[in-house]
């Protein structure tokens, strides 16, 4: 029997609570292996076969835990769980969205008259209904039930009631559709399985309690311990406790005596001071427009869920019982978290606003789901996608995707106990290029070892896993498992060509006996009169020393694909994940973005088509420099692509590549991060006139809602990155003198950082409103103008100034009113401004 240690630190925001808690023993409980974790902080220790031990020993962001590990597979258990803490842990927690403080009101907003009720906001989303106060819930039961039926009686009672937990969160786990669902129902169910836990209740039984006594004992143990540590996060999880104790007691002494649920029957905002997951999920969800927390539970599973499934939910708001029993309808907005009674007309409209800014903000990147990817001068720029599986490549087609630029094929190789066989790889493969149509696929081999560990291949544990033996480095050791792959690949491009993409290439012997290797196979494949596919073969361009040998790499592949993430931390020395050195790593950094440029100028001269993954493929701002690099394609996560195919195409590729060549001469990330902030504001397609930001024909209640309808506008057509800023910068030199100029005609404006382009938005109003203090005459049109705090030229400016001095004219006023259309108006305003000089 052999012992480890390992020492960690913890880096979940939100300490080790009850969802990677129950990872962490999943892990554990792989091994045969005894695994004792020591928050070294508090003192704590902690059974690591116990979720609910775990979450006792109160580990908290950044503290630092030792776990001892002792048994037959200690060697292989320490290996693994390294791995799993610093790559799967952090990702086992979907955290609920921060809830924020919410004195802020929007401007349009907080000059309206209210009965408001202020909480924390919990995410976005708003929702309007009739208030429903559900009632209080408390265990009580009924005493024909609750007869002590003895030690043994009392032990089978328990045991069966557990039995029947276990099964049916298992069970609703299986039909849940939601991840975020099924996370929190598995970590129930973890909890409902704790050694720990079953073995205190048991205790409590044979000493004499009955089962609802022995369960309220265990839960007033592990809610004390959660509440007596430090994180408020973890404390909230006693809720988790509460709800599973609940289930016990429902399978221990029958449904009467039970909780039930309230019956909605209209659309419903519900107000309650905790709700547990399962009394949540137990509401009748078609009627359940938003939620209402008092107390607690703001990063609680009960808000996951409920963020899940769409439900907007504020917490902790203060008089929102008796604000609800006052009201016969409430807002609820997640946004701002507040609780709004009886909501006015004014108010009212408002909401409509942003249901309007809503809608049209989903349907402006859905034309490009089906639009051909390509700058505005007509550069083609392909847009895949990465994927691990099936229901990846599904949504990512869904999404726009015109290939598979990334399939990790690792992903089948992992949490298993052993490798894919041909035929499972085969289906796989076959299912993905059937989806795919004629769309090309780039299947990556296998990239295990060192840093991705699968138990299987028993890899000794290396001192510099990120330096070490993985991917290509380990297919001469085991060359049966590459062989499968590469057959199930051969057999699967029957149906259509596949490209093969091999990871971690640093020279030219790799490529060359991953040729001949595939060439043996081809062989023997057809010397057994099986029929095999077409294949291209290529390689990652991820190791440096790749990079300066394209000219002897080029003859023997078809293509290269640059692995941004690890090209830029091989080449710039810097882990990404190490927070010590993440100033050093960045994409952006003008040697990083003078070595992509070398590479693409290369590929080129070798005419191999040349694509692009990782982090920065992604990224909205530095996709002028990828069109500026001139590559074939890039790859990124499916929901991705819709915003990106919408902005590339305001994109000019010679604006690119100019820019491009401004950020290799820069001298830092700093600088080539402002380049990009200027560049936005330089090259967009849109003019300061056009008909998307003018409406003549609205009826607006006061000068806010006007404005807010013109920032909305200006926003929906990408003209802004926040909207709220650009109401507040209105307004603050609105407060500094009055934009009404007379004539009917008020000229609010404003420099800001969230203007991406100069632009004029024009609002015709139906009535006039109010606009001066002191003033008896009223506003019919409305023009906004919105000029970038970086990049503002002379023209644009010269360009207001005209506009101002053409609408104190009284014949251009009259012309202006003449116009019956947006078109007309844009005519006049582009031939009186003279935009051209």
């Amino acid at each position: 029997m052999s012992s480890k240690e390992l020492v960690f630190t913890c880096e979940l925001i939100n300490g080790l609570h009850a969802r990677p808690a129950s990872a962490f023993v999943k892990e554990i409980q792989a091994f045969n292996v005894e695994v004792v974790l020591e928050n070294q902080r508090n003192g704590r220790t902690a059974n690591g076969n116990s979720a609910l031990s775990l979450i006792s020993a109160d580990i908290s962001h950044r503290d630092v835990c030792k776990l001892i590990i002792t048994g037959v597979d200690a060697k292989r258990a320490l290996a693994r769980l390294r791995y799993f803490i610093q790559k799967e842990l952090p990702g086992s927690d979907i955290p609920a969205t921060s809830a924020q403080g919410t004195s802020y009101l929007p401007p349009s907003l907080r000059v309206l008259k209210m009965n408001v009720a202020k909480g924390h906001a919990t995410g976005e989303g708003w929702a309007r209904g009739a208030p429903v106060c559900l009632k209080e819930y408390r265990f009580l039961p009924a005493q024909d039930h609750a007869v002590y039926a003895g030690v043994t009686g009392e032990r089978l009672r328990l045991m069966g009631a557990l039995e029947q937990v276990q099964k049916n969160l298992f069970q609703t786990i299986e039909n849940t559709e939601l991840v975020a669902e099924r996370e929190v129902l598995g970590a129930h169910y973890t909890l409902a399985c704790d050694p720990d836990f079953k073995r205190r209740m048991l205790d409590h039984v044979n000493n004499g309690l009955s089962v609802v006594e022995s369960i309220e004992a265990t839960l007033e143990h592990f809610s004390h311990a959660l509440k007596s540590g430090d994180s408020t996060y973890l404390q909230d999880r006693v809720i988790d406790i509460r709800d599973l104790c609940d289930q016990l007691m429902h399978f221990s002494y029958g449904s009467g005596c039970l909780y039930t649920p309230d019956v909605l029957s209209q659309h419903s905002i519900c107000l309650a001071d905790n709700l547990t997951p399962s009394q949540f999920l137990a509401l009748d969800h078609r009627y359940l427009n938003g939620l209402v927390l008092e107390s607690g539970g703001k990063a609680s599973h009960t808000v996951l869920i409920a963020q899940a499934r769409g439900i907007p939910v504020v917490v902790g708001a203060e008089g929102a019982r008796e604000l609800m029993n006052a009201s016969s309808e409430v807002i609820l907005d997640a946004g701002l978290g507040i609780l709004i009674g009886d909501p006015s007309r004014e108010v009212g409209r408002y909401y409509q606003q942003e249901r309007r800014k809503q809608q049209r903000m989903n349907e402006r990147y859905h034309p490009f789901i089906d639009r051909l990817a390509e700058t505005r001068d007509r550069q083609r720029l392909e847009i895949g996608a990465n994927i691990v599986g099936v229901e990846d490549a599904e949504q990512a087609f869904g999404q726009g995707a015109e290939s598979i630029g990334l399939f990790r094929t690792e992903m089948i190789y992992m949490q298993r106990e052993q490798a894919p066989d041909e035929k499972e790889q085969v289906t796989t493969y076959s299912k993905i290029l059937t989806l795919a149509e004629e769309r090309p696929v780039i299947i990556r081999t296998m990239d295990v070892g060192a840093d991705k560990p699968v138990d299987y291949f028993e890899l000794e544990e290396e001192e510099n896993p990120f330096l070490g033996y993985r991917a290509i480095r380990l297919y001469p050791e085991f060359l049966d498992l590459f062989r499968i792959q590469v057959r199930a690949i051969l057999i699967a491009a029957r149906q259509k060509s596949v490209l093969v993409m091999i990871p971690m290439v640093s020279c030219l012997d790799e490529v060359l006996w991953v040729r001949d290797v595939i060439h043996t196979i081809q062989e023997e494949m057809g010397q057994d009169n099986e029929v095999y596919g077409s294949i291209r073969l290529g390689i990652m361009l991820e190791v440096p020393s790749a990079c300066l040998i394209i000219d002897q790499l080029a003859p023997w592949v078809d293509f290269f694909s640059i692995g941004s993430n690890d090209l830029a931390q091989y080449f710039l020395a810097a882990d990404r994940d190490n927070e010590k050195v993440g100033d050093l790593y960045s994409y952006l950094h003008p040697s990083f973005l003078r070595l992509l440029k070398m590479v693409t100028h290369e590929t080129r001269q070798h005419q191999r088509w040349t694509g692009l993954c990782g982090e920065m493929a992604a990224d909205l701002e530095a996709l002028p420099l990828l069109v500026g690099l001139g590559l074939d394609e890039i790859s990124l996560p499916g929901t991705f692509i819709p915003a990106i195919k919408e902005k590339l195409s305001h994109l000019d590729s010679s604006e690119c590549r100019k820019l491009l060549d401004q950020a290799i001469a820069c001298n830092s990330i700093q600088a080539v991060q402002a380049l990009l902030r200027a560049f936005r504001s330089d090259v967009t397609s849109r003019t300061v006139f056009d008909t998307a930001i003018v409406n003549l024909d609205y009826e607006a209640l006061s000068r806010e809602e006007a404005v807010k309808e013109l920032v909305d506008m200006m926003l929906m057509d990408g003209r802004l990155s926040d909207g709220c800023h650009v109401e507040e910068a209105v307004w603050a030199r609105e407060a500094l003198y009055s934009t009404g100029m007379g004539s009917g005609i008020a000229i609010p404006h404003l420099q800001s950082e969230h203007v991406l382009c100069h632009s004029v938005g024009i609002l015709r109003l139906r009535e006039p409103l109010h606009w001066q203090e002191g003033s008896e005459e009223g506003v019919k049109t409305v023009f906004l103008l919105a000029v970038p705090d970086s990049g503002a030229k002379d023209q644009h400016m010269k360009v207001f100034s005209r506009l101002a001095r053409k609408l104190v004219k009284p014949e251009f006023i009259e012309r202006f009113d003449q116009c019956d259309d947006r078109q007309q108006v844009i005519w006049l305003l582009e031939k009186e401004i003279e935009l051209s000089d």
